[in-house]
């Protein structure tokens, strides 16, 4: 069984100011401190994120990032502090996972108790609250469950289910980006960790991951559900030789026109203990081969006007170019017009371009939209 990651005593300390300034900087730190035990310190977040109101400073935690960070604290028993909306400063302190002499975790399942109390103040005595603990000499480090087993009729371990909840449109995208790196290549004893019963659990077989993301699905400046599933998802599995990832939209999400929660389930087997991942390079394309258009627009009309206008603009470059359309919807809302342009290549590369229009359209709009987007793909 090869060694855990060696603690380390103090945090990393990270500017959220570096760069851009945005939240990219928060998700990739809390992926790689979920995967390496690595604490880490993060000051100024998001400080370059100016507020649309002038009054109030710009930045901090906002409520989809809080749902990635909240979900992965709880996956991996983390300590952390400054956990709340609005906040510029979070420090996330995984749990170290120390082995026993057998080289097996030793877990308590404390189940759920009646009475247990939460946890909370008041004198000892009372029963633990449910959950599972990692027992660490004199005391026991709790885990909350984040998975919901799923098994056969022969009761076989078939699946894992997670949900991560959010209130608000939030980019569902950006909070899978967060929580992708540790669903594909956390070690499997983190998964057996919430588990009903972890004794049980193989820990080196693979087991499927359900997990469901709520939030925005179209997004104003973040990466459509089309976009990941069409670019994305496909590269990744293709180019990069992740496993395949299944995208499901449940329910579409907006944060245009009336806000409205969507949610979107994703499945991944995770990678085997040891896996190596070959070696990649983006390079020698190849010409473009096909174009795959999607289109959500308020109304059929609107729909193929815009159809019309990027087909004649595409062959205006490429005359012979074939053009699917794997996605045309209409959103029923005058503020809901979205348009993703991916070109994929001989060599199975794909290159995407998209526009989120969040104001009403009319046939001059169209153009413009047709024009923009086929132009900067």
């Amino acid at each position: 069984m090869p060694s855990l990651p060696r603690p380390l005593t103090a945090p990393i300390e990270l500017d959220g100011r570096t760069l851009e300034g945005g939240g990219q900087l928060l998700r990739l730190a809390l992926s790689l401190s979920s995967l390496t035990f690595a604490p880490v310190h993060i000051t100024h977040i998001r400080a370059n994120r100016a507020s649309p109101n002038a009054r109030k400073p710009g930045g901090g935690l906002k409520p989809a990032h809080l749902a990635a960070a909240e979900w992965l604290a709880r996956a991996t028993g983390a300590e952390t502090q400054g956990m709340e909306k609005g906040s510029s400063v979070l420090v996330f302190k995984p749990l170290v996972q120390q082995q026993t002499r057998k080289g097996e975790l030793d877990w308590e399942d404390c189940g759920r108790r009646e009475g247990g109390g939460g946890g909370g103040g008041g004198g000892g005595g009372g029963a633990p609250p449910d959950g599972l603990y990692l027992k660490k000499g004199v005391e026991a480090v709790r885990f909350e469950r984040v998975w919901e087993d799923e098994y056969d009729e022969g009761d076989k371990l078939v699946r894992r289910t997670s949900r991560i909840a959010l209130s608000s449109p939030g980019s569902v995208c950006l909070i899978l980006q967060a929580v992708l790196p540790y669903l594909l290549f956390s070690l499997p004893r983190m998964a057996a960790a919430h588990s009903q019963n972890p004794k049980s659990s193989n820990s080196d077989v693979s087991v499927p991951l359900r997990v469901l993301i709520d939030g925005g699905t179209n997004v104003s400046k973040s990466p459509s559900i089309e976009y990941v599933s069409q670019v994305l998802v496909p590269m990744l599995a293709e180019k990069v030789g992740l496993p395949p990832i299944t995208v499901e939209i449940i329910k579409r999400g907006w944060s245009s026109g009336r806000a409205d929660v969507g949610c979107v389930a994703f499945e991944l087997t995770p990678l085997p203990r040891g896996y190596k991942l070959p070696t990649f390079a983006f390079s020698n394309r190849g010409d473009i081969a096909k174009m795959h258009v999607s289109i959500l627009a308020p109304d059929a009309h609107t729909r193929r006007s815009l159809k019309d206008k990027v087909v004649a603009r595409l062959l205006e470059f490429l005359p012979d170019v074939q053009i699917l359309f794997p996605v045309e919807e209409d959103t029923g809302n005058s503020r809901r017009t979205y348009i993703l342009i991916v070109a994929e290549s001989v060599c199975g590369f794909r290159l995407g371009r998209d526009f989120l229009c969040e104001n009403k359209i009319n046939s001059t709009t169209t153009d413009i939209i047709a024009r923009r987007v086929v132009r900067e793909l």
